[in-house]
């Protein structure tokens, strides 16, 4: 039997730079080195890395060819040797305490799962506009966890609990994280929020990196409400529509400067509109969501 606690699982594709800031971070964490094991999972169609990069002996790295990263993370935790997988992102920076602080919450509480805290931060070339846009819209686990929803950016689940569920979905090229929690927490398993479990994640760079997150949100949300629930593409235009009215006047209502708060909701709006036209692009079969990769 493994004497793994955890298993920490990062897909990972083409993004072998930032993924070396990752592993180094895991390489401070205050638990025992050898009570956790670190498993890179390479979601790129070959399984070679670049040449002349050096993966820190801390790190195994896995090949799953197969395009998607909750396939990624299903094969990750299908190698994986701990009780517990933890799961974060190749562009994460786990805090030193992120183990050992999720090990204290198992052993102390009745829970399940964990969604820890996530600190956006911005990078040496980010915009200062995308940069404001996420911190107050992106990865509000204080506030999605609660509800039965954490992204797996930051996400600890007990192995046990991961393999009655099945996995991730792997068909979902966005949104399995959520997927996932939610249908866990409806069988009654028990997701808990923690604001000690953290780790940084950069804001995007750009405003247009931002809109092609919503590009890969918007299609494949659409595919996946179509497929589980049946609904029609144009009821589903609608409420994309409704939900995103409802962003805009909640980000006038945010607690911030009047300026901030005009600019977020101004970037709201837009992506509206442009969810909206990318749903009906998609609906007149002018755009094939099967190409948009997450």
């Amino acid at each position: 039997m493994s004497d793994k606690v955890f298993s920490v699982i990062i897909p990972t594709y083409n993004d072998w730079e930032r993924l070396l800031n990752c592993i180094e971070a895991l390489e401070l964490q205050t638990f025992a080195r050898d009570r956790f094991e670190v498993l890179v999972v390479n979601n790129a169609k070959a399984a070679e890395i670049p040449s002349g990069y050096s993966i820190p002996d801390l790190a195994k790295v896995l090949h799953e060819p197969v395009a998607g990263s909750y396939m990624a993370r299903n094969f990750g935790a299908e190698m994986a040797r701990g009780k517990i997988l933890a799961f974060t992102d190749s562009d994460c920076l786990p805090e030193p305490g992120w183990l050992k602080n999720a090990a204290n919450i198992f052993t102390e509480n009745d829970c399940d799962l964990i969604g820890g805290k996530i600190n956006l931060y911005r990078e040496e070339d980010g915009s200062q506009i995308a940069y404001i846009f996420e911190k107050h819209t992106a990865f509000q686990q204080q506030e999605t966890v609660p509800e039965g929803n954490s992204v797996t950016a930051n996400l600890f689940i007990k192995k046990t609990v991961y393999e009655r569920l099945g996995g991730f979905d792997g068909t979902m090229k966005s949104g399995g994280d959520w997927e996932f929690t939610r249908r866990a927490v409806n069988k009654g398993y028990i997701l808990e929020y923690s604001k000690s479990v953290v780790v940084k994640h950069p804001a995007r760079r750009s405003i247009g990196n931002i809109f092609s997150k919503q590009r890969r949100f918007a299609a494949w949300g659409l595919l996946n409400i179509k497929r589980r629930y049946g609904h029609s593409t144009p009821r589903i235009i609608l409420s994309t529509i409704k939900g995103g009215l409802i962003q805009v006047a909640e980000a006038m209502n945010m607690k911030v400067k009047f300026h901030k708060r005009l600019l977020i909701a101004s970037i709201q709006f837009l992506i509206t509109v442009y969810k909206f036209l990318l749903q009906m692009g998609i609906w007149l079969r002018l755009i094939n969501p099967n190409r948009i990769r997450e």
